[in-house]
């Protein structure tokens, strides 16, 4: 549904010097753009410009010239004039600018997701304010970045998964998910990928869940107050599955990323990773929830019910997911500092599909090969 928005209009009214009433010329044509003008120019609009068409057009400024008898026409009929010139200033002014790159009087963009995706972005980098035409996001100017980035992304919820696809195309969205707490990304993704129940996990299949772990090394996954299942890598992970498929059930993916970084979760504090995927293959649940009692992580048990539903006893599949999703880490690095760290520990995150082998350490201790070793001839 398109709409016409006059931000601001400026009027200078040209009578005769012997007009024996000027004021009343003014209170009448006032009187006329307030109830007719942008009514009957969009209406004009709508008859060479597909009223279907999403993009969002914004021009800076527009100058016309109009010359009326206004003592012979009705104000209907001055209002059918005005409206008709107006429109069709507009649609040259449009059709002159989507010729012209350089034309800074005039801004295009394929629809309103992808206009709040330019917007945000901008304001992560902090030079949006400067930009005329993000005036029409002037009511958010007061709020921190982080509050007004999930304000505009959550207007309309729909569009959300567009933005961000935008974003990760442009190359633009870590410094957007950077720009937002946590409490702000976990509104916007609860409100662009609503949750669905964990008890339809028998509807995914395995193949969901290689798509997750084919993405998971690439996604950019960050420790945030030493913690991977965050609404931070849940966005990344959705978008860089999105991107390998747009065909995807947003359910599944949304029930298939909170379960996976639950895991991951549990992998990296429990003490035994070894001994809960070995558990897990011989589907000794009971076992594996001792393992997670002794570590804190009870909240976490649903986690380990998918990957059973859904892996349906195959030893190689739970293995592979438990290596993958074991496989961030942080280390040191000079020069970045962690805000969640107290001790001002410099970190970063970065993620190697060699992490899983770790798993395997208890196995070889177990296979005593330094004793094998000395004892050979």
């Amino acid at each position: 549904m398109s709409s016409t928005t006059i931000e601001r209009l400026q009027c200078r009214y040209l009578v005769p010097a012997e007009h024996p009433a000027p004021d009343d010329v003014r209170v009448r044509l006032d009187d006329i753009v307030r109830r007719y003008l942008v009514e009957v120019c969009s209406g004009w609009l709508t008859q060479f410009l597909d009223p279907d068409d999403p993009a969002v057009w914004l021009i800076r400024q527009l100058n016309i010239d109009l010359s009326l008898d206004i003592g012979n026409l009705e104000n209907d009929e001055l209002a059918e004039v005005w409206g008709r010139q107006l429109a069709f200033s507009i649609i040259q002014t449009v059709a002159t600018g989507a010729d012209s790159e350089s034309d800074d009087t005039v801004r295009c963009y394929r629809n309103q997701a992808v206009y709040a995706a330019h917007f945000v972005a901008d304001l992560a980098e902090g030079r949006a304010w400067s930009k005329w035409y993000y005036r029409p996001f002037d009511s958010v100017s007061s709020l921190s970045t982080s509050a007004a980035i999930r304000t505009v992304m959550t207007r309309e919820p729909e569009q959300i998964e567009e933005t961000l696809m935008h974003l990760a195309a442009q190359k633009r969205l870590e410094p957007v998910l950077h720009s937002l707490s946590e409490h702000d990304a976990s509104l916007v993704y609860e409100l662009g990928f609503p949750p669905g129940s964990v008890e339809s996990a028998d509807v995914i299949g395995s193949s969901l869940i290689e798509r997750a772990l084919s993405v998971w090394a690439s996604a950019g996954l960050e420790l945030s107050s030493k913690r991977l299942a965050t609404p931070h890598n849940a966005l990344r992970l959705y978008i860089a599955m999105q991107q390998r498929s747009a065909t995807l059930d947003a359910s599944s993916m949304r029930i298939t990323i909170d379960q996976l970084l639950h895991l991951a979760e549990v992998v990296r504090n429990i003490s035994q990773p070894a001994k809960l995927v070995a558990h897990l293959v011989a589907d000794e649940l009971t076992e594996a929830l001792h393992l997670l009692r002794s570590a804190g992580m009870m909240s976490y048990l649903p986690s380990l019910s998918f990957l059973q539903q859904v892996a349906l006893g195959d030893e190689a599949l739970i293995r592979r997911v438990v290596a993958t999703v074991a496989t961030s880490v942080a280390i040191g690095k000079q020069g970045k500092t962690d805000e969640s760290d107290g001790a001002g520990l410099a970190v970063e995150t970065f993620t190697t599909l060699m992490g899983g082998i770790f798993l395997l350490m208890p196995s070889f201790l177990d296979l005593k090969l330094q004793e094998l070793t000395e004892a050979a001839p």
